[in-house]
């Protein structure tokens, strides 16, 4: 699969934005919440009465010492968290090795997945100026290489599609 270095960047904010996502919804915890709108408001008789006949608020010092996690309960989260993130990070260099030709199917490590990447890019940074070389030469502006660029996405996109069709429709039997 040949895809283009959009698709490179795509993978790679698909995985920031699921990253952070997911680290902020680790962080947040009862503590974290907001101030109550009415913070600066003093209370009145009424507010006393009502408030002597209610149970503790959930955030009274009573209530706080019982919400607190204990050692064992933070290590198990951090835990927790470290597996999502290896997992995040893991999922995106294999999507980026997909991507990487020469790399699909392959025992890999890391290192040798951004290796492949970067030597990849280079080329296709290389082959882009090359293109644009000859477009010059030929005499085009920027508007109309920029449109031979973008059809010929247009096409590697309609192949892609059809061979994972096709990939699909072999899976399906």
């Amino acid at each position: 699969m040949n895809a283009g270095l959009n698709d490179i960047h795509n993978i790679i904010a698909q995985d920031r934005a699921r990253l952070r996502k997911s680290s902020q919804s680790a962080d947040q915890s009862p503590s974290h919440q907001p101030p109550s709108p009415n913070i600066n408001k003093r209370p009145t008789s009424a507010d006393k009465a009502r408030s002597s006949k209610m149970p503790p608020s959930p955030h009274s010092p009573t209530n706080q010492a019982k919400a607190r996690l204990t050692n064992e309960q933070k290590k198990k989260n951090h835990i927790e968290s470290e597996k999502k993130r290896r997992d995040a990070i893991r999922a995106g260099f294999d999507r980026l090795a997909d991507v990487v030709p020469g790399m699909q199917g392959q025992g890999r490590s890391e290192a040798v997945v951004l290796q492949h990447t970067v030597a990849y890019m280079k080329g296709m940074i290389e082959k882009r100026k090359a293109i644009d070389a000859e477009a010059i030469k030929k005499g085009w502006n920027e508007a109309q290489t920029l449109e031979v660029y973008l059809q010929a996405e247009r096409d590697v996109r309609a192949r892609e599609q059809e061979f994972e069709a096709a990939k699909a429709r072999q899976q399906g039997r």
